[in-house]
């Protein structure tokens, strides 16, 4: 769901800020959602670029999840939610987004970064499933369609 940065969390977001100062970004990547931009303009600080939402940066959509808590999750579809922890490819959501989405609009996002974006670096706020399933098709264990430019 869509919820404001905690104080901790603006406090992360104050030190990520201090750790990336001196680096230089041609652009800032991040989430609508409004932690997720909260967090990048933290980070971007002073710097001069432009932060550019993308709605394929949002968090995996769990349908009736949404607002749940983990226990009642649990309770309530413990079979799916043991798909969702320990087996991602036998996770189905009929009312959300499975993992096999995440992953395509992912692709979709870093090859539009791959032609709009010759060098420089960019820096991506997002949220945890999102940046997993990045990680994933960075190593190419999640499969990726991505051209071999020597990036992503």
């Amino acid at each position: 769901m869509d919820s404001k940065l905690t104080s901790r969390g603006i406090a992360d977001a104050g030190l990520l800020a201090e750790r990336l100062h001196d680096f230089e970004f041609t652009a800032l990547y991040t989430s609508p959602s409004g932690r997720a931009a909260e967090t990048a303009t933290i980070i971007k600080g002073s710097r001069t670029i432009p932060v550019i939402e993308d709605e394929r940066l949002m968090e995996i959509q769990l349908g009736c999840w949404q607002g749940m808590t983990e226990d009642q999750i649990q309770e309530l579809y413990r079979e799916d939610y043991d798909h969702y922890r320990n087996s991602p490819a036998l996770y189905k959501r009929v009312d959300g987004e499975c993992f096999q989405d995440v992953k395509m609009r992912l692709v979709s996002f870093l090859t539009d970064l791959q032609a709009s974006h010759d060098a420089g670096n960019l820096l991506i706020v997002s949220h945890g499933v999102v940046i997993k399933t990045m990680m994933l098709i960075f190593k190419k264990k999640f499969g990726s369609h991505l051209s071999s430019k020597g990036r992503a």
